[in-house]
């Protein structure tokens, strides 16, 4: 249940900054502020399940997590390529193929570091409590 509470928040964290681009007419006038704050709550999302996952040790969970959010953030780009083109551009579909092949890797990769960045300090802190309860037991 909290990872799809995550994927949730993560869409509208991305959503949110997505708006903030799009409600732009031209690159000068993107809304900075929406866009860093709809960023900042994805990541903070993100890392904050990360350590949810390392602090429990549920390492399946966190490579489902990886290609879940890969692949709903890939939808994103999708629909933001098919459903807000640029005026009368008729190449947003072929953009948007390109862009999935060309994207999803590097895009893996960094859902992958943002998880890992809440949950190996996690981890780590979860055995370092674990030592000190079994040395304070013998």
């Amino acid at each position: 249940m909290g990872g799809l509470l995550w994927l949730v928040g993560l869409v509208l964290a991305s959503g949110v900054a997505a708006l903030g681009v799009r409600t732009a007419g031209s690159a000068s006038d993107v809304r900075w502020g929406t866009v860093t704050a709809g960023a900042a709550l994805a990541l903070g999302l993100t890392v904050g399940w990360g350590a949810l996952l390392g602090a429990a040790a549920r390492w399946r969970d966190l490579a489902c997590s990886v290609a879940a959010a890969t692949a709903v953030l890939i939808a994103l780009y999708v629909g933001a390529m098919l459903f807000w083109p640029r005026g009368d551009d008729v190449s947003s579909d072929d953009a948007a193929g390109a862009g999935v092949v060309l994207l999803i890797v590097p895009m893996a990769v960094s859902v992958a570091l943002c998880l890992g960045l809440g949950a190996v300090p996690a981890a780590l802190v979860r055995r370092g409590l674990q030592r000190g309860r079994a040395r304070r037991a013998a």
